[in-house]
């Protein structure tokens, strides 16, 4: 799925016992908020702008429900722009077998 506010998947690889995920340069939110200094308040703010209009996208025009939301899910690109990720329980709004319903 393409959005600006949704974290970019570069490549992908999977061996017998990993699998491995390339994106775009980021860095964790978590880490950032616990950061000296930590993040300003018009960033946060900012931050959660993208994350709102990322959540918007994924479930309105993807039909699709994101069911982590978390700050390790959240990701830091070098510009300071927030970026979604965490996409492991992502599952579709009409799927009965769906990795959200299952799991929880």
């Amino acid at each position: 799925m393409r959005h600006p506010n949704i974290l970019k998947f570069l490549d992908g690889s999977e061996t017998d016992t990993a699998v491995w995920i390339v994106t775009e340069p980021v860095r964790s939110l978590a880490t950032a908020l616990e950061a000296p200094g930590g993040i300003s308040e018009e960033s946060k703010v900012y931050g959660l702008l993208h994350l709102a209009t990322a959540l918007s996208f994924l479930n309105k025009d993807g039909g699709s429900i994101h069911g982590n939301v978390r700050s390790e899910a959240i990701w830091l690109t070098q510009g300071g722009e927030w970026k979604l990720g965490g996409f492991e329980v992502c599952t579709k709004k009409d799927e009965d077998a769906g990795v959200l319903w299952v799991s929880y």
